[in-house]
């Protein structure tokens, strides 16, 4: 509701530009509150659930993986992966009011995140190593990489070929 109301105020202060001028302005005061709901942390406990989003998500625009994944199972568990939407231990921890710090994973006894899942989890090891071998392949440095760094790269990579087994990793694990 609230952004609703927030577009009609925006719409109100367009009137009497033509629709080009109304277009661009209200296009911008959008990408100003979508950065805004972004990045707001404040009378969250715990932070933002978007906390792991907006680290790969700084431009809006539609993902390289839309277009590229082609069975809709396997796209929708990607989607569901990077907004969030899985049983990792930060999200169940987080229906459950576990205090941040203590959402562990079950396996590690670290935080159960989305980068812990896809960089250095004990149980998906086998199937990493395949999944990174790949990747090395196609990003010369990606062996060499911080675990946030390759965790950004896989989910804001344009390539198809990694697109496509970043996508079979995350769908093939998505019960965790």
């Amino acid at each position: 509701y609230k952004f609703v109301k927030f577009v009609e105020e925006q719409i109100d202060l367009l009137e009497g530009y033509n629709n080009v001028e109304s277009h661009a302005k209200l296009r911008c005061a959008y990408l100003e509150a979508w950065r805004k709901t972004l990045f707001n942390d404040v009378r969250i406990e715990g932070g933002n659930k978007m906390r792991t989003y907006r680290d790969f998500k700084i431009v809006y625009e539609p993902e390289s993986y839309l277009e590229v994944i082609e069975e809709f199972s396997k796209r929708r568990s990607v989607s569901k992966f990077r907004l969030s939407n899985h049983r990792l231990e930060i999200e169940t921890g987080r229906h459950k009011r576990i205090p941040l710090p203590n959402r562990l994973c079950k396996k590690c006894h670290v935080l159960g995140d989305e980068i812990h899942f896809m960089t250095s989890c004990e149980h998906f090891k086998d199937d990493r190593d395949k999944l990174f071998d790949i990747l090395s392949k196609n990003c010369q440095h990606f062996s060499s990489m911080l675990e946030k760094d390759k965790f950004i790269y896989m989910m804001s990579t344009g390539d198809k070929e990694c697109i496509e087994n970043v996508a079979e990793f995350i769908h093939k694990n998505r019960n965790m």
